[in-house]
């Protein structure tokens, strides 16, 4: 158990380092719409951007002020890893919406998220992860006007085909978040096994140590009694 909290404290830290690199590409990326002249709505992405940088920032002071508290404080982590991911599809979601909605390349970036729920978190909340994503894809998918007014490209596809979409994303996710908590139940399983056999290997290795003594112990004595005074010192150690 302590192996999985320090894995959960380290994981959290290193889901902030992360989002910095994410914060970087995304004004890069930016930047060379700007250039292509795309038409995209800059200022509002700008403003997501920012404040992904802001709550960022209040992530980190949190997670340095847990470390420094405590380092095995799991459930404050834990609250600290939801409250990351809860942030993060907001804002990946109102990115999804300004950059062409139900059909924008950043959808696969939600797959990202349920992996790390599934792996940090208990195997329920993939699933919750990916049922609340699911239901934001469908409202995007049916959601007829983009931030500017205009009619969204999934307003083109009859509603047959759109639901079709949603469906297939949906099974992705759904499978994403089984496959991630299956592997994830079985690494826990087969860690708890091995840790269970290294205790079994420690204590064979100290009676095979203690009956070394004894024959050594034995081998040097030369009165009966003092034999029998180490052999049954070395037994009770066995």
């Amino acid at each position: 158990q302590l192996f999985f909290r320090r894995e959960l404290s380290e994981r959290v830290g290193w889901f902030i380092g992360l989002r910095w690199i994410a914060v970087g590409v995304a004004l890069a990326g930016i930047a060379a719409a700007h250039f292509a002249r795309l038409e995209l709505p800059l200022a509002p992405i700008i403003v997501v951007i920012a404040c992904i940088g802001i709550y960022n920032i209040a992530f980190s002071l949190i997670c340095r002020h847990l470390r420094r508290y405590s380092d095995d404080r799991e459930k404050l982590f834990e609250i600290c890893a939801h409250g990351q991911i809860v942030c993060d599809l907001s804002a990946l979601f109102a990115l999804i919406y300004l950059t062409g909605g139900f059909y924008s390349p950043l959808v696969l970036f939600i797959l990202f998220h349920i992996i790390l729920a599934g792996i940090l978190l208990d195997p329920i909340y993939a699933f919750i992860y990916s049922v609340l994503a699911i239901s934001g894809l469908a409202m995007l998918g049916f959601w007829p006007l983009d931030f500017s007014g205009h009619a969204t490209p999934a307003t083109v596809e009859a509603p047959g085909q759109r639901f079709l979409h949603i469906v297939i994303l949906a099974t992705v996710l759904l499978v994403t978040a089984f496959l991630v908590t299956t592997i994830k139940r079985s690494l826990r399983v087969k860690g708890r096994t091995l840790l269970v056999f290294c205790k079994e290997l420690e204590a064979a290795n100290l009676k095979l140590t203690a009956l070394y003594d004894m024959v050594r112990q034995m081998a040097m004595c030369t009165e009966y009694q003092a034999l029998m005074d180490s052999a049954t010192r070395n037994t009770a150690r066995i």
